[in-house]
C-alpha cells in the first residue's frame, strides 16, 4: 500500500520546522499514522488528504513536543508534571479528533453493518418460506391483497 501522507504535506503545519535529527522519527510516525488512517477511512484518505494532514501534523507535533501533550500542570521546583486523562489514552489521535474526522468522512453517528441471512431465510424473518410453492411474487401479492 502506497503512503498517502508525506512529510512535505505536514511539515508546514508543524509549530516549527523539523531538524534533521527529527525527520527520521517524524517519517516513521507518519507511516504509522498513514496506516491507521487508511484502515479507518479507506479511499476517503486519498480524497481528503489535505484535511487529514492537519490531524496527522497534530499527532506528530504531540510526539515531538512534550508541552503539547495535554499537561494539566507543570512544576519547576520538584520537577513534576500532571498529565490529564486524554494524554494517557494512547494511540495517535484524541477522541475529539477521531470524532471530527469520522464526521468529515461521513462515518459519524450510528454505523450499521449488514450480515448475510442464514440459509432458508428469504425476506428477513417476515416470510415463512416453507409455505411457498416457489412463486414468491404471487405469495407476496396475495398477502398484500388480503391486507386491503
Amino acid at each position: 500500500m502506497a503512503q498517502t501522507l508525506t512529510l512535505a504535506m505536514i511539515e508546514p503545519l508543524l509549530a516549527q520546522p523539523l531538524s534533521e535529527g527529527q525527520k527520521p522519527r517524524a517519517e516513521a510516525w507518519l507511516a504509522a499514522i498513514d496506516t491507521v488512517l487508511s484502515v479507518r477511512y479507506g479511499v476517503k484518505l486519498a480524497e481528503m488528504t489535505s484535511y487529514f494532514s492537519v490531524f496527522a501534523a497534530d499527532a506528530v507535533q504531540r510526539r515531538l513536543d512534550k508541552k503539547n501533550q495535554l499537561a494539566d500542570s507543570e512544576g519547576a521546583g520538584p520537577f513534576t508534571v500532571r498529565w490529564n486523562a486524554a494524554s494517557t489514552r494512547g494511540g495517535w489521535f484524541l477522541a475529539g479528533e477521531l470524532a471530527e474526522m469520522d464526521d468529515a468522512a461521513g462515518l459519524g453517528g450510528v454505523r450499521t453493518y449488514r450480515t448475510p441471512a442464514p440459509d432458508g431465510v428469504i425476506h428477513g424473518n417476515l416470510v415463512d418460506s416453507a409455505g411457498i410453492d416457489g412463486d414468491i411474487d404471487a405469495y407476496l401479492t396475495d398477502i398484500a391483497e388480503e391486507a386491503l
